[in-house]
């Protein structure tokens, strides 16, 4: 999308300020006649310190979105970069020590170790690359969190929110450039879910953090300082300090749309349909499956998790 230079272009906001960016972000799956265009020519950029929400229907390419800027899926085509870092050009190795070193990650699943207790989780990343963790800043976030009486506790003794306060807290843990949040509300009850999304809040403002999460909920997004949102892998539009009314009312007019365009049998040029799963679609679906089974395998130190915390393998 491109505009007048006087004119503010959706999901731009420059990469001096930018925690990550990504430029002409396309993301197919298939070939051929049953290829899936997720993510067309997407141009975005995260504001550093801030907390950005990225909605859309089921098969948008939220999720697809927030992995490929995390380097957690590849790219057709485009470039992504993690503060100076282009991460599009990567190899793997390369890939899990950004993961591990400057980006926390927080899933609708939680992924916790079970047979780790709170404290043992929070560490865990930075114990598996041999890192010592900043006391000071680990209190803090404890301590902001409310955790300080659980950190004993394993995670079968804990509840849905506090497990995903544990989750929050190890994503934190670091000190990371960028927190990527998957539905982080989507397995706990409204109360629980209020919380987590006031510790994100919290995060952003007194701990200086950046958050970005993709959510179904308008409710949740309203906690965001700008919401993206994506219709047929692009950005579509945004709104600044948004409301749950007024979210929901935008994703009432994506719900019109699709139901025009189903009608007349058309899915958008180049697009097919997606099915949601639980995520967008292609590699999304599972993702949390697949991270909660590396970190799994983490327990036993025999092999380690991939999505962030892995330590360099030589």
């Amino acid at each position: 999308m491109s505009t007048a230079a006087a004119e503010h272009v959706l999901g731009r906001t420059g990469p001096e300020e930018s925690a990550a960016r990504a430029r002409g972000l396309t993301k197919a799956y298939g070939s051929g006649e049953t290829a899936v265009l997720a993510l067309d020519s997407v141009d975005v950029d995260i504001a550093r310190g801030r907390f950005t929400a990225v909605m859309g229907p089921s098969g948008s390419g939220k999720s697809t979105l927030m992995h490929c800027l995390a380097g957690l899926d590849s790219v057709s085509a485009g470039q992504v970069w993690l503060g100076d870092t282009e991460i599009t050009g990567l190899k793997d190795r390369e890939l899990t020590r950004l993961r591990r070193d400057r980006i926390g990650f927080m899933f609708q699943s939680f992924n916790l170790i079970p047979t780790l207790n709170a404290a043992e989780n929070i560490t865990l990343p930075m114990d598996i690359a041999g890192q010592k963790p900043d006391e000071k800043w680990l209190n803090q976030v404890i301590d902001q969190l409310g955790l300080r009486d659980r950190l004993k506790h394993r995670p079968a003794q804990l509840s849905g929110g506090q497990q995903q306060r544990v989750a929050c807290a190890r994503a934190l843990a670091s000190r990371p450039e960028l927190i990527f949040a998957d539905e982080p509300t989507g397995n706990l009850d409204s109360r629980a879910g209020l919380e987590v999304l006031g510790f994100l809040r919290e995060a952003v403002d007194e701990l200086g953090q950046t958050v970005v999460m993709v959510t179904h909920d308008p409710g949740a997004a309203a906690h965001a300082d700008l919401v993206l949102f994506l219709g047929d892998g692009r950005i579509v539009d945004e709104m600044a300090r948004p409301s749950a009314d007024a979210v929901l009312e935008r994703m009432k007019r994506f719900d019109t749309l699709r139901g025009s365009s189903e009608s007349e049998g058309d899915s958008g040029p180049g697009r097919k349909n997606v099915p949601d799963q639980g995520t967008d679609q292609g590699t999304d679906q599972g993702t949390d499956q697949d991270s909660a089974q590396d970190i799994d395998r983490a327990s036993d130190h025999k092999s380690v998790p991939d999505q962030g915390i892995a330590p360099d393998r030589d």
